[in-house]
């Protein structure tokens, strides 16, 4: 006999997707032998009005707009619409097995009628597109498969294997309030998701396949070790992994770690958190300047969330080299010589749910990349100049204010205000203004 309810394997992978679900969003079907299948997922829709600055002559990089062209679109926000299959085996000397599958995908075309003509839209809205494999086009609504692992649970804790969610910069993403919203969005004919605060707080953590064990809870703290599916590290002049200035041979995983710790008082809760990431890579000679060269990519984060009679706040900050200034390793952690450059960045948000159902929050966060050398010579013309002269991306900041409205379990409604800044070594500035308005329906 068929029933619906929820179970913890549903709601914790919804969970590790950035998808913190309502009650009863989970709907499960069980079976007589103990076999469980639920299904999980979200579609969301929202208007987005947005008027860039133009870019600014002399600099190189950032992910905003090119030209002062103020755009209205109707498209998801940093969320994309999911839909995920959990399975769940019968539980056999004391261990749990169960396995995740799930999709993501767009409401909005590349700002285009028909065709994009082959870019996937994917991380559209960063300005920096993917290209596809093959040449058809897709209409800039991109289907990406976002997560597939199993999970084996015992007193040992839990170990995963397969595609999930990054240790590394995870949690920022989690606990911030433009995961429900729009945040920033790059360029204006994006047609992937929009930014949220990917580049202006946080990175980009990304669905990594890996495996990880996660200990059990010791009394409020747990650790998660894990083995990840190591980058290409790329700089100036490549796009996500394509281009000379890369460093393609990986002969070891990239390692990641995270530590917490969780509790409650009277009347709230807090959790307090911390992770790294440490990966070795090796750039081959490719000519042009660039010889063999052995070097190593690492960041470490930490973050609390504060919650009290209604109130939130969090905040977190992280530091790191060749880090990149919005997607991790994969367009700008190396400078046109292949130097590494140095990233950091921080982000502070508060708010207060009232009666439960409406969280009004203000937030803001910035991310910021250190000069090398020849980004210094690029930019004052004092030395020799290896690439474009100009300035290179010094921050990028943004101020998000929104409120967020539970209808019920299933119905969320979102109204969304972001200043938008990014600055160059030079002194160079780009503004945008973001309003996004919309919902989500969850099952």
């Amino acid at each position: 006999m068929n029933n619906f309810k929820k179970t913890k394997l549903a709601v914790a992978a919804a969970a590790a997707m950035g998808l913190s679900l309502p009650a009863g969003a989970v709907v499960v079907v069980g079976g007589e032998n103990g076999w469980e299948v639920s299904f999980d997922g979200n579609i969301n829709q929202f208007y987005v009005w947005t008027d860039p600055d133009a870019r600014p002559g002399g600099v190189v990089g950032g992910n905003m707009n090119f030209a002062d062209e103020k755009s209205s679109r109707f498209r998801t926000g940093l969320m994309p619409a999911l839909f995920s299959f959990n399975v769940k085996a019968p539980t056999w000397n004391g261990l749990d097995i169960g396995g995740r599958v799930s999709f993501a995908g767009q409401t909005n075309n590349a700002n285009t009628k028909n065709s994009d003509l082959g870019v996937n839209g994917g991380f559209g809205d960063s300005g920096i597109g993917k290209v596809r494999s093959d040449s058809t086009s897709d209409f800039g609504g991109n289907l990406e498969f976002r997560e597939a692992f199993f999970t084996v649970d015992g007193a040992f804790g839990q170990v995963l294997l397969g595609r999930t969610l990054s240790l590394f910069m995870g949690k920022n993403i989690l606990t911030d309030q433009t995961l429900f919203g729009v945040g920033a969005t790059g360029s204006v004919h994006g047609g992937g998701f929009t930014l949220g605060r990917i580049g202006y707080g946080y990175l980009y953590p990304n669905f990594n396949s890996q495996v990880r064990w996660t200990s059990p809870d010791m009394m409020g703290f747990k650790v998660s070790l894990a083995a990840v599916d190591p980058s290409k590290v790329c700089g100036e002049g490549a796009v996500f992994a394509s281009g000379a200035n890369c460093a393609t041979e990986t002969n070891s995983p990239r390692g990641e770690g995270e530590i917490s710790y969780a509790g409650t008082f009277n009347n709230g809760s807090y959790q307090v958190w911390g992770s790294g990431m440490y990966q070795n890579v090796k750039r081959q000679s490719v000519g042009g300047g660039f010889g063999d060269d052995d070097f190593s990519v690492w960041g470490w984060t930490a973050g609390t969330q504060v919650q009290f009679m209604g109130f939130e706040v969090n905040g977190s900050y992280y530091d790191g080299e060749g880090l990149g200034t919005s997607f991790l390793m994969d367009a700008d952690s190396l400078d046109a010589t292949g130097q590494k450059r140095d990233n950091k960045g921080w982000l502070v948000q508060g708010g207060y749910t009232i009666l439960g159902h409406t969280k009004v929050a203000a937030s803001y966060g910035r991310s910021e990349a250190d000069e090398t050398s020849n980004d210094r010579s690029c930019r004052t013309g004092g030395g020799s100049c290896v690439g474009a002269g100009g300035a290179r991306l010094e921050e990028q900041n943004s101020y998000v204010v929104g409120i967020y409205h539970d209808v019920n379990a299933n119905l969320k409604l979102v109204a969304e205000y972001s200043r938008v800044e990014n600055e160059w070594h030079g002194g160079q500035e780009q503004k945008a203004n973001v309003v996004g308005v919309g919902g989500y329906f969850f099952w």
